[in-house]
């Protein structure tokens, strides 16, 4: 059954699921990233965190490193713990004041 309200950003996905692994088609390398702290990253760098334009912003890095080639990755959501944790986490604060707006 399709989704009634399917994800637009990464806001949208932070809300109903905790990660997103982003896997790269060439190397199979991935890497588990909580949600909030990805938004947060996004937001606080002031680009557009529409799944389109997210996948933009990333790039394979082990592909980028050794090869010298931009791969961009595929994302999955769920609800699995993170295996990278230097993104910051929002504070409760700009938590709410993005739900807010969202309003």
């Amino acid at each position: 059954m399709a989704d009634l309200h399917p994800f637009q950003d990464l806001y949208d996905a932070a809300i109903r699921h905790s990660a997103v692994r982003i896997t790269c088609g060439r190397c199979r390398h991935s890497v588990v990233f909580n949600l909030a702290a990805l938004w947060w990253r996004f937001n606080r760098n002031g680009w557009n965190d529409r799944f389109v334009h997210v996948r933009r912003r990333l790039v394979c890095r082990p592909c980028r490193d050794q090869r010298g080639v931009k791969v961009r990755p595929s994302l999955e959501f769920g609800d699995m713990a993170p295996t990278d944790t230097s993104l910051p986490m929002p504070s409760r604060g700009d938590w709410a004041r993005e739900a807010r707006r969202r309003r």
